[in-house]
């Protein structure tokens, strides 16, 4: 039976007077049965009676007194249980949702992941998962999302923590020193330290440097490729940095009396980000760590931190991203690429011909891009395509197309040839669907062999019959002066276009460094599409190197892409924007990378 606030204040009052009359009535005995005995003058004694009552007395004390002792005793403990009960039970009936939001890396958020997986493993009221932005799509999605504060916070940017549906925290160290101070990850005051803020300074300062002294620098060393052989390169001494301040860390935790930071028996903060710190440094590269001996406290925390129940259970699925960041170069050294050896086909090989699948070929890992070639070649009596795949790991980042036809003659055998070298930055991007794709955004013609006149040798011919003509010193190192026309062997004239300048060298070899040859050369750059022509010949005839050669050219030969085509043909059309648009991005931020780039040549449409 429930009863109201005023009846229970009454039964309250009713069982205190009760209670009060009752001991009252039971003590009067003691007016009654003692006697009051002189000592001597002036000192008397109240004592009981002889007998059954004095018996009785010493029994009622001695039973009161324990009675008392044990009932405070009980009382204590059961209130320890209470208060313990209690705090279960409205941590219980508060349940706590969060949802985690980060991409699909490691990153900066990973000594977070490892706070999160060891919180929801000990609170069973709290109910983490973490939800996924795909760097594959990051193109797609993210642009979208990024605009969307209920996804990416306040500073539109990851990673993000969704409190309860209803509050949502940016940054990496705001969101690990909420959970700290929710959690109590920040550890208990010791016999050492003995303020509450003190002990907090002391955590935050260990986050603080191993957050951003090794965790983002390593970062910076990833993104940027550092040279880890070149002790003279400035991002190499960013190394070494890296490398003292785990040395510094370390021998922070020697000085604990215990497995963590600062004395505390469980791990704090501080341990989660020094754990991360530590492995992701050892794992991108050796040089990144000091020796073994310098390491040995943050070996034992690494061993200790994979041991708890939450952690175990994480690296047990194996949930560990392989890949450290979102960085271009980074995702660009874990593709995969179809590996051939060179094909020679007996038929010309159009979009309608291409192999529904290679032949004799594997597939190879760990590629910075994929590359492919296919040649056309022709002869006065024949026709035949050699058809060949080289696929190598190079340093220069870029997704671009090169295209060539060409023709040349040398002792009255000419030549014929139409090329096209294809290097892409996503995943097997030199399958037999992505050719078919080129072929079909492609047109070649190729009437070169209408200039095979300027391209047979003159008997007479004499050096002062080129043309001498630079507006740069791009190539002068390959040819000679115009003071040095009698040791000319063979005229050249290489112009190549872009929207800013037209570049020209001509000149003469005085060595015949090749098969007297003119050809057209565009270069595709599908980054920030661009279109680069050039044109070049190589002759032994008066006055075949002019100019004027250019419109001869153009006039006998077409390369002919379209971009928009290839990307609608491609089931990989997203990829290609992603990778495009990604690596413009990537491309202003490092200026190692972009002294690779190519020169950016006329729009196309």
């Amino acid at each position: 039976m429930l009863l109201h606030d005023d009846e229970v204040l009454f039964v309250l009052l009713l069982c205190v007077m009760i209670e009060t009359l009752f001991w009252t009535l039971f003590h009067i005995h003691a007016l009654i049965l003692t006697n009051i005995v002189q000592l001597s003058p002036n000192v008397v004694l109240c004592y009981f009676q002889q007998g059954i009552y004095l018996t009785f007395i010493g029994y009622y004390s001695l039973v009161k007194e324990l009675t008392t002792l044990l009932l405070m005793i009980i009382c204590r403990l059961w209130s320890i249980m209470n208060v313990r009960s209690m705090r279960r039970v409205r941590e219980s009936s508060t349940n706590i949702k969060l949802r985690l939001y980060y991409f699909d890396c490691r990153g900066r958020i990973q000594a977070v992941r490892y706070m999160l997986e060891d919180i929801a493993y000990i609170h069973k009221n709290v109910d983490y998962k973490e939800d996924f932005e795909l760097l594959e799509k990051r193109d797609e999605i993210w642009s979208q999302h990024k605009t969307n504060e209920t996804i990416s916070g306040p500073f539109h940017n990851l990673p993000v923590l969704h409190w309860n549906d209803t509050d949502t925290f940016a940054q990496t160290l705001t969101i690990g020193q909420l959970l700290a101070r929710k959690f109590n990850l920040y550890g208990k005051l010791t016999s050492s330290i003995v303020d509450q803020d003190l002990l907090h300074g002391y955590i935050d300062g260990v986050v603080s440097c191993a957050y951003t002294d090794v965790i983002l620098n390593s970062f910076l060393c990833i993104g940027s490729m550092v040279d880890f052989s070149d002790e003279n390169n400035l991002m190499y001494r960013l190394t070494k940095n890296i490398s003292n301040v785990l040395k510094l860390l370390n021998n922070l935790l020697k000085k604990s009396s215990t497995s963590f930071y600062y004395d505390q028996l469980e791990p704090t903060i501080a341990d989660y980000f020094v754990f991360e710190a530590f492995t992701i440094a050892r794992d991108y590269h050796h040089k990144l760590i000091p020796n073994e001996e310098d390491c040995q406290e943050l070996m034992k925390l690494e061993q200790i931190m994979k041991e708890r129940p939450g952690l175990a259970n994480y690296f047990n699925k194996d949930l560990l991203f392989k890949r450290f960041t979102g960085s271009l170069t980074e995702i660009l050294c874990d593709l995969s690429c179809y590996d051939c050896s060179e094909v020679v086909l007996d038929y010309k090989l159009t979009a309608e011909t291409v192999p529904t699948e290679f032949k004799n070929c594997t597939i190879v890992t760990e590629q910075s891009n994929c590359y492919m070639q296919v040649k056309w070649e022709r002869n006065s009596t024949t026709t035949l395509m050699v058809y060949g795949f080289q696929y190598w790991k190079v340093d220069v980042l870029g997704h671009d197309l090169q295209a060539t036809v060409s023709f040349s003659y040398f002792d009255s055998q000419p030549s014929w040839s139409n090329i096209i070298i294809y290097r892409c930055l996503t995943d097997q991007c030199n399958s037999p669907a992505r050719l078919k794709s080129l072929l079909e955004s492609f047109k070649f013609v190729n009437k070169l062999e209408q200039l095979q006149y300027l391209l047979e040798k003159d008997e007479a011919f004499d050096g002062k019959q080129c043309l001498f003509f630079s507006n740069t010193t791009q190539y002068q190192m390959f040819s000679l002066k115009k003071s040095d026309p009698p040791t000319c062997k063979q005229c050249m004239t290489i112009v190549n276009m872009t929207p800013k300048k037209k570049v020209i060298e001509a000149s003469c070899y005085s060595l015949q460094t090749s098969l007297n040859t003119v050809n057209q050369r565009v270069e595709f750059d599908i980054n920030d599409r661009t279109r680069s022509p050039n044109w070049y010949i190589a002759c032994q005839r008066a006055n075949c190197n002019t100019l004027d050669v250019g419109d001869l050219i153009y006039q006998n030969s077409l390369i002919d892409f379209n971009l928009e085509k290839f990307i609608d043909k491609t089931s990989a059309g997203l990829s290609i924007r992603f990778s495009s648009s990604f690596f413009i991005v990537f491309q202003n931020a490092f200026n190692k990378i972009q002294a690779f780039l190519m020169v950016p040549g006329q729009k196309w449409n």
